[in-house]
């Protein structure tokens, strides 16, 4: 449960990074997608979670140092292989999925649900 409560930290402090996802006025970005990408491994180097985020253009910076400083990796995209779920959270701003490397699908699923996401399975 502690892999589980680190990723989710991290994709907290990435929403507020990015204005939960919010428009902004002045941001030369549009929607449309996720365009940051940060990955979390094990202490074997499994990847345990990947969260996608829109990010605005200003708040890059501060969401890539969210993901470093929580000892993620900024990635150009969250791999498929190996996924057991993700969770939608802020209108679809924010998708935290999770590995294999993590657990069991249900606990994964019961911390995304009770964070008031929105749970797929893979």
């Amino acid at each position: 449960m502690n892999r589980l409560s680190t990723i989710f930290v991290y994709a907290c402090l990435g929403v507020l990074a990015s204005g939960c996802g919010g428009d902004d006025e002045g941001d030369d970005e549009g929607g449309g997608g996720p365009n940051f990408y940060c990955r979390v491994d094990d202490d074997m180097g499994a990847i345990i979670g990947c969260n996608e985020h829109e990010i605005p253009g200003a708040a890059r910076d501060d969401a890539e140092e969210a993901c470093t400083t929580s000892g993620g990796t900024v990635v150009d995209a969250c791999p498929s292989a190996g996924r057991i779920g993700s969770c939608s959270l802020s209108n679809g701003a924010l998708v935290m999925n999770y590995y294999e490397a993590i657990g069991d699908a249900e606990t994964a699923e019961e911390v995304c649900t009770g964070s008031g996401g929105d749970w797929s399975p893979s």
